[in-house]
């Protein structure tokens, strides 16, 4: 009969740690399901997408931020010459911001990064003559960060490290 009683508290406790797991703030489980998709382009940038449970109900707002973005772009005279190596470099740089409604807590998203304005040919190339062609040679993304916010609070963070294009 005591190991009866002693199951039954047991039992009572668990419902009581289940009730309360339950009740929990929304997103306090998020997670991503599966791998991210990694997208790299010199005309659009990085964009990352995937899957997401465990956000409950709340609108969950989904962006990627890089410490910095450094780009190179080619200045072109003319006659159709080239000087390489004219570069712009960005700080504390945000992307534009997904907003997605969950459905039984699970989020499908992405998030982008997008290209870093030319540099103005006035400034950056040889004389005014001159003009930058439209997609850059190279572009890094430093410190990429993939973020999950919910009524304005930080739920899930996802550390991308530094993405070369």
């Amino acid at each position: 009969m005591r190991r009866i009683g002693i199951i039954g508290i047991l039992s009572m406790l668990l419902m009581a740690f289940s009730a309360s797991v339950a009740l929990a703030q929304p997103g306090t489980g998020a997670h991503i399901v599966g791998d991210l998709t990694v997208e790299e382009s010199l005309t659009e940038g990085v964009t990352v997408s995937g899957k997401g449970a465990g956000f409950g109900n709340a609108v969950t707002d989904a962006f990627l931020t890089a410490d910095s973005v450094t780009s190179t772009w080619q200045c072109r005279n003319p006659g159709g010459n080239l000087a390489p190596g004219q570069g712009t470099e960005l700080a504390n740089v945000e992307g534009p911001t997904d907003t997605i409604t969950p459905e039984n807590g699970n989020i499908v998203f992405s998030a982008t990064l997008p290209i870093p304005p030319a540099p103005d040919p006035e400034e950056a190339c040889p004389n005014g003559n001159w003009t930058i062609d439209a997609e850059p040679l190279s572009v890094t993304y430093t410190n990429v960060v993939l973020h999950f916010e919910q009524n304005g609070e930080e739920i899930l963070t996802v550390d991308l490290g530094t993405i070369e294009l």
